[in-house]
């Protein structure tokens, strides 16, 4: 699946309108002056609107299943894929969409 490779700055976003950041970053690899984003990282949501309703738990992590296939990067002493945008990933409990859209930088296309 390829795509550009992902940054902290893409704005993940949970079907409900809450933000994710992700962690782990790579210590070891940079793209633009920022750490690349491995798939093994799981993004916390904030801000979720399944909160207010209370009808449902909110959106409270997620995690994308599909990366890069050609380069990996170093992430807790083991080889990983890089998570690619556009992405598309699940949330924790809800299972609702997690979207990475095209975004953030533009000079690393990775496969």
């Amino acid at each position: 699946m390829p795509g550009f490779v992902a940054l902290p700055a893409n704005q993940v976003t949970c079907s409900h309108g809450g933000m994710g950041k992700p962690a782990p970053l790579s210590s070891r690899v940079f793209v633009m002056g920022q750490p690349v984003v491995p798939l093994s990282a799981v993004y916390t949501i904030a801000g979720c609107s399944l909160a207010a309703s209370g009808s449902s738990p909110p959106c409270a992590t997620g995690s994308f299943t599909a990366g890069t296939t050609r380069v990996m990067i170093s992430a807790a002493g083991a080889l990983v894929p890089a998570v690619i945008v556009p992405a598309l990933g699940q949330c924790v409990p809800t299972g609702q969409p997690l979207v990475a859209p095209p975004a953030g930088q533009s000079r690393v296309f990775a496969s």
